[in-house]
């Protein structure tokens, strides 16, 4: 398979066109703020069109945020318009976004020829057994870089 690299900005208009399209979307992930449930480099992402349900606290969202940077976050909650994320590898840190910034959800990861979709056991252990403190957040992904060396 062919490999190219584009522009983020460019890169995500693109993507923004597939999903309005109301196509489903595989892409590579990049960043280590999922860690450990999406791996930079290693998993690629699976993203829909959002729905009704999409806004969930503990959803996937790619989102784009005002200065130009794209995530693909966990919700924490919403208030309204207003959601905010949080990657699984931040203990404190979250981002705030309007509904309309939303560009797509993240219903599976692919990781070596598997998938894992939202809903299933393996991605309900990450969503509701990650820890949410920042300490225990913390302590966890240290364990989890040592066990990776």
């Amino acid at each position: 398979m062919k490999r190219m690299t584009i522009s983020n900005p460019l890169f995500f208009d693109i993507v923004k066109e597939e999903i309005i399209a109301g196509r489903e979307i595989c892409i590579g992930a990049k960043g280590g703020s999922m860690r450990p449930f999406i791996r930079d480099g290693i998993d690629e992402l699976i993203l829909r069109p959002c729905n009704a349900h999409s806004f969930r606290k503990g959803a996937i969202l790619v989102a784009e945020l005002g200065d130009q940077r794209q995530v693909a976050h966990r919700v924490c909650y919403t208030n309204g318009e207003e959601i905010v994320l949080r990657g699984d590898a931040n203990p404190r840190l979250t981002e705030l976004c309007g509904r309309n910034e939303v560009i797509a959800e993240v219903v599976a990861v692919v990781r070596g020829g598997k998938r894992v979709d939202r809903g299933s056991l393996c991605w309900n252990c990450y969503r509701y057994l990650w820890p949410r403190t920042p300490f225990v957040r913390r302590v966890a992904l240290k364990m989890y870089a040592l066990s990776r060396r």
